[in-house]
């Protein structure tokens, strides 16, 4: 392993972010995991598992959810990775497993659009919630949305995406035209995980451990696959990265719409079962037409 401090270490991951929409983040994080650990890493020590976990624990102190706490370690690996260090020892098994597999049953999605529509929520959660249900973005996502991303007048919206997704205009349906127009300004995940809470406290919803913006993205996966979207497009209309080799698609969507608990509405959890271009998409989505008032 070479022999570089955290100081250069920073240095050289601030570098490559450069030009980086959320940059700003990502440099937070590192900060905090060196200040965090042993001061044996501020020295370039290599990382070790209890590391990990203590940073986990910090996080965890901090309110931080899991599925941000994910992200955040994965930005940590990459941050060695850049400088050719060895990977983190420790990456999701840090976690409970299962907090990052939740989905949001169907019944919580409609309840939520329909506390948007009866002028419960204030109209940026309504802005949050309709891009949610939509598109599906993760918490980094729709936390880096930004005015220039939102264009009402040519019907269309750009995703910051994240994980090696294309980055591509995708339409914005009628139905949710109205719920848009609000001043979008980008905030750190933590911020966006945070209004998530205020929504679903507000309408009332089942917060259970785990749950948060990407328990949307899941359900609306859920929701897409049960309603017969086909596969090609469903992976690039939800943004992931294209598959290396096999069938990474078919892998994801795997994942994706069969999780390990759906929430439902009344803060029972489902058990797993059988599973019942963005035209082929917008032709079944379950979600969009509630939008409509």
């Amino acid at each position: 392993m070479p022999e570089t401090t955290g100081a250069e270490i920073m240095e050289r991951y601030r570098r490559h972010l450069t030009g980086g929409a959320r940059r700003h983040e990502y440099i937070g994080v590192a900060r905090s995991w060196f200040a965090s650990g042993r001061d044996a890493l501020s020295r370039g020590v290599k990382p070790r598992e209890e590391d990990v976990q203590r940073y986990v624990a910090l996080r965890r102190q901090r309110g931080l959810r899991d599925s941000t706490i994910d992200w955040e370690l994965r930005a940590v690996r990459t941050m060695y990775r850049v400088v050719g260090f060895d990977a983190l020892p420790v990456r999701a098994a840090a976690l409970r497993p299962e907090a990052r597999q939740v989905a949001l049953g169907s019944d919580v999605l409609r309840h939520l659009i329909r506390c948007a529509i009866q002028g419960v929520l204030s109209p940026r959660d309504c802005a949050y919630l309709a891009v949610a249900t939509t598109y599906g973005p993760r918490v980094s996502e729709i936390g880096g949305l930004q005015q220039k991303d939102v264009d009402l007048r040519a019907k269309r919206i750009l995703i910051p995406t994240m994980k090696g997704g294309t980055r591509r205009w995708q339409r914005i349906p009628e139905e949710i035209g109205w719920a848009l127009r609000t001043t979008w300004q980008p905030c750190r995940s933590a911020a966006a995980g945070a209004r998530f809470h205020a929504i679903t406290h507000r309408a009332g919803v089942p917060q259970p451990a785990g749950v948060g913006w990407h328990s949307v993205r899941r359900g609306v996966v859920v929701a897409l696959v049960r309603a017969g979207a086909p596969e090609r497009p469903l992976s690039a209309f939800l943004r992931w990265a294209p598959p290396k080799r096999g069938n990474g698609a078919s892998a994801m969507l795997g994942l994706y719409s069969n999780p390990a608990r759906i929430v439902t509405l009344d803060g029972a959890d489902e058990a797993r079962g059988e599973d019942d271009t963005d035209d082929a998409v917008w032709a079944v989505h379950p979600f969009v037409p509630l939008w409509r008032r």
